[in-house]
């Protein structure tokens, strides 16, 4: 893995904060509310790879800013629920739009065969990861 993150990761690196005014861990939080749903905050935290401490603070900006809500889980009263809102839905759209952009952008240097490849290998990695 440190391969993976010397050389891959830096190639497709996005400023998400300069262009939308999110953090990359707030774009993928929302990206993740977005994907699965209302969620309670361990499970998000397990899916950032946060400590509960840095899991508090990217949620409360996040609710600060009206991105997502906290509502009791009406199934267990004990646990609150993060709910993406409307504007968070839209934050996590630009957020993807900037990321397919910046990635679009990145690739467009390569030609067709190379492409390929890139696409090939990705689609690769993401089968094995899933096995995981």
């Amino acid at each position: 893995m440190p391969l993976f993150h010397k050389h891959v990761m830096p190639t497709f690196h996005v400023d998400i904060r300069s262009s939308i005014g999110l953090s990359r861990s707030q774009a993928k939080a929302l990206m993740i509310l977005r994907d699965k749903g209302p969620s309670t905050a361990t499970e998000l935290g397990a899916c950032l790879a946060l400590t509960k401490a840095s899991l508090t603070g990217l949620v409360d900006e996040l609710e600060g800013a009206g991105l997502l809500r906290r509502e009791q889980d009406p199934a267990d009263r004990r646990k609150a629920m993060l709910i993406i809102s409307e504007q968070g839905l839209s934050k996590a759209r630009e957020a993807m739009d900037e990321l397919r952009r910046a990635l679009a952008e990145k690739t467009e240097k390569l030609g067709p065969v190379e492409r390929e490849g890139l696409e090939a290998g990705f689609s690769t990695l993401i089968e094995i990861l899933r096995t995981l």
